[in-house]
């Protein structure tokens, strides 16, 4: 009996030693870690954001800024000799800002002699509003109504496309026929009024042009559009309402 209790000691298999007790505690002790490091990482990457002062637009500053000189050289004119030409100066100033930033609409800041001539002294209502309707500007409205009609039913363009037509297909021809187009509608209507409506019609050209010849069609686009250009200014120096 001794003897088999002996044997059955020696085979009785030993117990599994555990390496850790409590591996749940472990891991989340790990998990935490990670994450602490993940966060000091990206506190590292994280640029550090300074306090900015709040942003003014630059028509609200335009518009303070204008009034500002206004008030500026009413109060300290730049000839005490001469207050009207003081005056005018202070509201020459104020229509400059007001032009550069577009405090307001460009039409309302040239409507501002109208108020403050009489208001100031420098000319009567009288002096000053007929000069709005001078001849040559009632000339310049005419030509831009005429522009805006050419251009809703599209008379340009077939103007241009009939001059071309008639002129040829081969590259310096239709750099010939954009600037006969171009100068041709320049006497009639504002220079730069014609550059805008014959620049897209340029475009779709040299647009088909690159599609066929690739990087070869360069010499022909600056061509055409400085042809344009030219024949814009060509145009506009034959009639006054050309050039406004």
């Amino acid at each position: 009996m001794a003897l088999l209790s002996g044997a059955a000691r020696r085979k009785r298999p030993a117990r599994p030693r555990l390496l850790d007790q409590n591996p749940p505690q472990r891991i989340v002790q790990t998990a935490s870690s990670a994450t602490l490091r993940a966060r000091l990482r990206a506190s590292e990457n994280t640029p550090i954001k300074t306090p900015s002062l709040p942003r003014i637009p630059a028509k609200t500053l335009g518009l303070w800024l204008g009034v500002a000189a206004f008030a500026w050289l009413l109060l300290f004119p730049v000839d005490p000799g001469n207050p009207a030409a003081s005056r005018l100066a202070a509201v020459a100033a104020l229509m400059a800002i007001w032009w550069m930033t577009e405090a307001i609409p460009l039409f309302a800041t040239a409507l501002a002699p109208l108020v403050l001539f009489p208001l100031l002294g420098i000319m009567a209502g009288r002096e000053t509003a007929p000069v709005y309707l001078n001849s040559t500007i009632v000339l310049f409205i005419g030509g831009f109504m005429i522009a805006i009609a050419m251009q809703r039913w599209n008379l340009h363009r077939r103007i241009a496309l009939a001059i071309i037509h008639a002129v040829g297909g081969s590259p310096g021809r239709i750099v010939f026929g954009f600037m006969a187009a171009a100068a041709f509608l320049s006497m009639w209507i504002s220079n730069t009024a014609t550059a805008v409506m014959m620049v897209p019609i340029g475009l779709a050209i040299v647009l088909q042009v690159e599609e066929r010849l690739g990087d070869g069609a360069r010499t022909f686009t600056v061509a055409l559009m400085l042809g344009i250009a030219y024949g814009c200014s060509v145009g506009g120096l034959t009639t006054l309402v050309g050039t406004p």
